[in-house]
């Protein structure tokens, strides 16, 4: 991929920024140093949001379509998820999704049916039509996003009046990553990530909210846009808690009793049982 295009390609970020009239989110928690190289960029942003271990927000809100519902989150380091998605009428729980060192289990309860085995081998045969790059797994990177600066490959940055768009690719395959990052928090706002040249996944990040207890912004509005079947999946915080304690159990990979639970590839290891209410 060559210099010209890259710079063409985010030059075209910088101007649709500029002809929306957009300028970016308010100016949100201390402003951080100026930055000149896309690698510096990676470098920061991943600093700015190192001390973060764990997180959840029992009262979020998740929409996948038309109607909204309700959600509790839970992630503790790069490998452990919960999502709880919640009727927000009754307050039941109808569907559950956990995700711990590498294994999956994702539950329908309202059908007492579900799938549980190594999370890549689940994606790629229970969802097809959707490609989840392997960097993107990580659940922490959901609220609390980073990049990285990959050996062998090559970058470009724009400066603009209120942000950074940089893009890395690998010469001869093509981009990788393209994100856009807000300027004075240093906090990304967007970020397409791509596979044989082609956009796979695109994540958007809105609401940046400082939270001075922990030091760190966290955007209260995530939606993540697969391309291929053009599908996207919006998630809304409400009182996030950072670093606060989690249960263990919030991440074991149990089903209530009385549903039926489909094995997909090998497990790791065994199950323990699970409460129904993860805080």
């Amino acid at each position: 991929m060559s210099g010209a295009r890259v710079a063409a390609t985010v030059s075209s970020v910088l101007l649709a920024w500029a002809l929306a009239g957009c300028g970016g989110p308010a100016h949100v928690g201390p402003e951080r140093e100026a930055v000149w190289t896309a690698q510096e960029l990676a470098r920061l942003v991943t600093e700015r949001v190192s001390g973060v271990r764990s997180f959840y927000d029992i009262d979020a809100g998740l929409r996948a379509g038309v109607f909204p519902l309700g959600a509790r989150v839970f992630i503790e380091g790069q490998d452990r998820l919960r999502v709880q998605v919640m009727n927000p009428l009754s307050g039941d729980e109808v569907a559950r999704m956990v995700l711990s060192d590498g294994e999956f289990l994702a539950l329908d309860l309202r059908k007492n049916k579900g799938f549980r085995g190594d999370a890549a081998a689940v994606l790629a045969e229970k969802v097809p039509d959707i490609e989840i790059p392997p960097e993107a797994l990580s659940p922490m990177k959901l609220f609390f996003p980073s990049f990285v600066a990959r050996s062998g490959e090559e970058s470009a940055m724009l400066v603009g009046r209120s942000g950074y768009v940089a893009e890395f690719w690998k010469p001869g395959v093509g981009p990788t990553v393209q994100v856009e990052v807000d300027a004075w928090s240093l906090t990304p706002v967007a970020m397409k990530l791509f596979r044989a040249g082609d956009v796979v996944l695109s994540i958007a990040w809105s609401g940046l909210t400082w939270c001075a207890d922990d030091a760190v912004v966290v955007p209260f509005e995530v939606a993540l846009t697969f391309p291929g079947p053009r599908k996207t999946v919006r998630i809304s915080l409400s009182k996030p808690k950072i670093n606060k304690p989690i249960e263990p159990r919030a991440f074991r990979l149990q089903e209530p009793p009385g549903v039926d639970v489909e094995e997909v590839g090998a497990r790791a290891g065994g199950t323990d049982a699970s409460g129904e209410n993860a805080e």
